[in-house]
């Protein structure tokens, strides 16, 4: 196994002591790209600083590749030569070039026109090529971060810790930085643990996700798993929208695309609330008996007015909301 977690624990105290992770394992192979969410707060930069060697543990051990990842209480210099930790707070060798930046954070072994070749990539993927002999005071701050995004990912480690670093980068840059680690992994067998809020990027690139609320895990699956068969309404939500039916006594949880209108008058009718353009979807708002809201996810419109009374099916009814907001699965 390449990563594996044994009840890491973590404390901050201040006036008490608060728990930011409880016992926490799991294991992650060689290769894989885990998508780390929760709520603000719920332990995923803290987990990240963990596994970089940057926090030291209050219990347990984390395992790279079956040698323990030892924290500044044992290293001088916190940190794991094998490990990067990229955040949003970059730092910039202010009296080099872009070029040069790049540059310096490559293998030096390695041969000019290797470096050339590895600089002009990183050049392209961050659109940074007209620049490369500016300086970064000469830069706007959003080029500033991508240079010192690029300069992070031009030399690859084992394990790659990425805490939202591209959080307010364009869809296009943030596709195509997503695309090169894909290579990554494939080529090198490249491992990433990334922490988002964004469920779209969670829902295309991760392999695997871990849910974290308040420090605890509650559950870590395969993306496609999670997004079908959250334990909760908590996960449930991390991962895209969805609506709770009341039906015969029991309330189900549905997600907006698995909502048809009906020609058939079914007991759930429904009154159309507004049609909002999306994009390449429309979402329709409707309000049922009990003046609650439910959003339609469709790929064309009808004649729909608002105020027009409609009827709706939901297939597959699969989630019922039991005790303690834990979902069932009929």
């Amino acid at each position: 196994m390449f990563l594996r977690l044994k009840r890491v624990e973590k404390y901050f105290s201040s006036n008490k002591i608060t728990k930011a992770l409880k016992p926490l394992s799991l294991s992650i192979d060689l290769g894989q790209h885990v998508f780390v969410i929760g709520e603000t707060g719920s332990g995923k930069s803290t987990l990240l600083k963990c596994l970089a060697g940057i926090h030291d543990l209050d219990g347990g051990e984390i395992l790279l590749e079956g040698k323990p990842i030892l924290g500044p209480a044992v290293n001088l210099i916190p940190g794991h030569h094998d490990i990067r930790l990229v955040e949003q707070e970059f730092s910039l060798k202010k009296f080099n070039t872009v070029s040069q930046n790049l540059e310096m954070a490559l293998d030096s072994t390695l041969l000019v026109k290797q470096k050339k070749a590895r600089i002009k990539q990183m050049l392209d993927l961050f659109g940074l090529h007209r620049m490369k002999n500016k300086l970064p005071t000469e830069l706007s701050g959003g080029q500033q971060q991508r240079l010192a995004l690029a300069v992070a990912l031009i030399e690859l480690p084992k394990l790659l810790l990425l805490d939202e670093p591209f959080a307010h980068f364009d869809p296009q840059l943030k596709s195509r930085i997503f695309e090169y680690l894909k290579t990554k992994i494939s080529d090198q067998n490249l491992t990433v643990i990334t922490v988002t809020h964004d469920f779209r990027e969670t829902l295309k690139h991760a392999d695997k996700v871990l849910v974290l609320n308040k420090g605890k895990k509650l559950q870590y699956e395969k993306v496609s798993l999670i997004y079908n068969q959250p334990k909760d309404l908590y996960t449930a939500g991390l991962l895209g929208e969805f609506n709770m039916l009341k039906q015969k006594g029991e309330i189900w949880l549905i997600r907006p695309e698995e909502l048809r209108f009906s020609d058939v008058q079914t007991e759930q009718a429904v009154k159309i609330e507004r049609v909002e353009f999306c994009g390449h979807y429309y979402e329709i708002v409707v309000s049922d008996k009990f003046k609650d809201e439910h959003v339609v996810f469709v790929n064309e419109i009808d004649s729909f007015q608002d105020g027009e009374q409609v009827f709706l099916n939901a297939i597959p009814m699969q989630r019922k909301l039991g005790e303690k907001e834990k979902l069932i699965y009929a």
